[in-house]
């Protein structure tokens, strides 16, 4: 009776996942050939039959998180987990099952995952930014679906972790093997440590996992699981609001010239961006590069300075259109709404009218 409630759970959110607009792509349709093209080359029928099987598949298979140990099913709307002397990870779902963002707070800022994805939409990288980052690379090996047989996450000094995965004939996970390899002293390969899935809720998804390390002890993650309760609508409005509030935020902080007070890019600033307008700036002493918010000229601010449009682009990038005195510029920036605060995570130049001049 659960499963045939799973099933009929799942054909009703992928009805309205495919209505439903987050900004993001649309993974199950990257590689469709064009029916009006009479020659199609063979590698393009293969992929093309691949789409077909990956979707005959997604109707049934309801795989909502793009990483295996969070294996999401179900309208995940958010989800949070933490595990042992580690900050909570939170995890933000668009309507369409479409991993928002990855955060954590980190010295009281938070830090934002980059996530690089494949033609099909799978995250391949997982990025934090830290003062010894580790970098977490999925293996699909043949399988089309958003379900990796493995991941590897490795740091600058070599050290990495494998996580192995067995799945049951629904494609849930019920074994997990770790195996820990570290480059430094006399320490080599580590034998797989076992990871045991605890108690799950009504779709299936694990609350808590234990992590076996023999002699450093049991390391348990936990995690809290909130589902979309509607056809989406609501989170979609929310997201809406979010998208309005950033697209405000922007305006006003380069109509104001905000971007110029060193506290305001303290307060609004991830560590990542912080570091990137120190590395940028051109001059004795230590300062932020704060013109990377507008164009390149030297030119004071003229009464013709203003954003001109903002839009969404691809995951948390927005892209704004503005007038530098009489110079045309657009630039687009990463932000993260966290608990109602809008943080930026990257800047970059997309069209610089000054740079053309000189």
């Amino acid at each position: 009776m659960k499963k045939q409630y799973f099933v009929m759970a799942v054909a009703a959110i992928f009805a309205w996942a495919t209505v439903c607009s987050c900004g993001s792509k649309d993974k199950s349709s990257t590689a469709q050939a064009d029916d009006a093209d009479e020659e199609i080359v063979e590698d393009e029928e293969d992929e093309d039959e691949a789409d077909e099987e990956f979707n005959d598949k997604a109707d049934y298979f309801y795989l909502s998180a793009d990483m295996a140990l969070l294996d999401l099913y179900g309208p995940v709307q958010s989800a949070v987990y933490s595990e042992r002397n580690q900050a909570d990870v939170n995890l933000r779902f668009g309507c369409d099952a479409y991993l928002i963002s990855m955060t954590r707070i980190v010295d009281g800022k938070p830090e934002v995952a980059n996530l690089l994805r494949d033609a099909r939409g799978r995250i391949t990288e997982i990025q934090w930014y830290s003062d010894d980052p580790w970098v977490t690379m999925f293996d699909y090996g043949q399988d089309i679906m958003p379900r990796p047989e493995q991941y590897i996450s490795t740091n600058r000094t070599g050290n990495s972790v494998t996580f192995e995965f067995t799945r049951d004939d629904n494609g849930r996970i019920n074994h997990v093997e770790r195996t820990e390899t570290v480059h430094f002293g006399e320490v080599g390969d580590q034998p797989a440590v076992n990871i045991k899935m605890g108690d799950t809720d009504s779709y299936g998804n694990w609350l808590q996992c234990t992590i076996d390390e023999g002699d450093y002890g049991k390391n348990v993650i936990k995690r809290s699981i909130k589902y979309n309760k509607d056809d989406g609508s609501k989170l979609q409005s929310a997201l809406d609001k979010e998208q309005k509030k950033v697209k405000a935020f922007i305006t006003d902080m380069y109509n104001n010239y905000k971007y110029g007070d060193e506290d305001f890019l303290k307060e609004h600033c991830t560590e990542r961006l912080l570091n990137q307008l120190r590395e940028a700036y051109e001059y004795d002493g230590e300062g932020y590069a704060f013109w990377l918010f507008r164009t390149s000229s030297t030119d004071g601010l003229g009464d013709g300075t203003r954003v001109v449009d903002v839009n969404t682009d691809d995951g948390l990038w927005y892209v704004y259109d503005f007038y530098d005195g009489s110079m045309r510029g657009k630039n687009r920036v990463k932000c993260v709404v966290v608990d109602g605060k809008v943080w930026m995570d990257e800047v970059e130049r997309l069209y610089d009218e000054a740079a053309e001049t000189n």
